[in-house]
């Protein structure tokens, strides 16, 4: 027992000298005494080698302590330092990975915050709301008519065909229609948006009619004037101002009237209207005619003259003026006196003449004014003694 012991204490003395060759050259006086400050450099510099395998050899001395096998033991200890200094440093990269594998855990803690796509879903839930205000005005569009056809019904009832039998049915049915149904019938489905010749590319407005749609008095000028273009209304500008003070010479207002053209639309610069565009636009004059039914109509210039008389050959304006003419329309059976005077705006251009001329000591009306006032007196007389529109005077 005592020789057992002998050999089982230099075996710590000879593990420390071996494993640490460094403090050999520091201290070689004292190789057993450095047992304790060698374990606490080895646990500096290498933890996890001096944590395996110092008590390893321990655990299996004791058990295994024979008489016999420690010199055998205790010579390949001077071999384990090659091992044990290898064996740490593959251990060194083990804390790396586990350094880095938090790495990837913080990402995959941000990743999964970021993935959720917050952002896109509320996207289209602003497109869905402003999506379907889109298709809420079409809603309210049927709406609209829906309020106004009940107050229009007689509109898809009468049509105008182009027919003599069908306009014999429209001015049948125009009898019993207000003044308003009227003008929106013949505003609407007869004119629209007219597109028929040339100067529908150079209009600003359609200049339809303004006035009493069931008038005894008629006035029909040949087209409108830069002012009516812009307004849409007819005789607005200088020459409405004229024709507007010879409607009261008669005792009468501009609203007892009923005024129009032979044109809708302004031709470019003011020039006289083309044969085609007379023939496109007359249908829409004749169809105002038989819905107001005057009983005396006044055609203001030459060509309206010669359009309502309807003359193969046109006629000069003295040749025309100062007598009551007919007007027919022989499909719907409507003949109403005529009476052609002066334009206004001619009327004016002479007055401007004359002024020159007398340089500016001229009184009272012009030549011109007065023969106007002369007309006007022929179709008073054809007013109060005219039988209705169907009778000759």
């Amino acid at each position: 027992m005592q020789y057992v012991s002998a050999l089982a204490m230099p075996q710590p003395e000879a593990s420390a000298a071996d494993d640490l060759e460094e403090e050999r050259a520091a201290a070689p006086s004292e190789p057993h005494a450095p047992s304790p400050e060698a374990q606490a450099s080895t646990s500096d510099v290498y933890a996890p080698a001096v944590d395996a395998s110092a008590p390893a050899p321990a655990a299996e001395r004791r058990p295994s302590a024979q008489p016999g096998q420690p010199q055998q033991r205790a010579q390949p200890r001077p071999q384990q330092p090659s091992p044990q200094q290898p064996s740490p440093r593959p251990q060194q990269p083990s804390p790396r990975p586990q350094q880095h594998s938090p790495r990837p855990q913080q990402h995959s803690q941000q990743q999964p915050p970021q993935r959720p796509p917050q952002r896109p879903p509320q996207r289209p839930q602003q497109h869905s709301q402003q999506r379907p205000p889109q298709p809420q005005p079409p809603s309210q569009r049927p709406q609209r008519p829906a309020q106004q056809r009940p107050g229009a019904q007689p509109r898809p009832q009468a049509r105008a065909p182009s027919s003599g039998r069908g306009d014999q049915q429209l001015r049948e049915r125009a009898r019993e229609w207000s003044a308003a149904e009227k003008l929106q019938y013949l505003r609407e489905r007869n004119v629209g948006d007219c597109a028929r010749c040339g100067l529908a590319r150079t209009r600003r407005t359609i200049v339809f009619g303004v006035g009493n749609p069931e008038a005894d008095l008629m006035f029909i000028g040949e087209a409108p004037g830069a002012d009516e273009d812009r307004q849409g209304i007819p005789f607005v500008g200088r020459a409405g101002q004229r024709l507007t003070r010879w409607v009261e010479w008669l005792g009468m207002r501009r609203d007892d009237v009923y005024i129009a053209n032979v044109l809708k639309c302004r031709p470019p610069n003011n020039r006289d209207p083309s044969p085609p565009e007379v023939a496109r636009c007359s249908p829409f004059l004749r169809a105002q005619i038989r819905a107001i039914q005057p009983r005396v109509i006044v055609a203001l210039g030459r060509h309206a003259g010669n359009l309502l008389l309807e003359n193969s050959q046109p006629l000069s304006l003295r040749a025309m003026r100062g007598r009551v003419m007919r007007y027919e329309q022989r499909e719907a059976s409507i003949v109403v006196p005529l009476v052609v005077t002066y334009h206004p705006s001619y009327v004016l251009r002479r007055e401007s003449e004359e002024q020159r001329e007398a340089r500016g000591q001229r009184d009272g009306p012009s030549r011109a004014e007065q023969d106007v006032y002369a007309d006007l007196r022929v179709a008073m007389q054809a007013l109060r003694g005219a039988p209705g529109p169907s009778g000759e005077s």
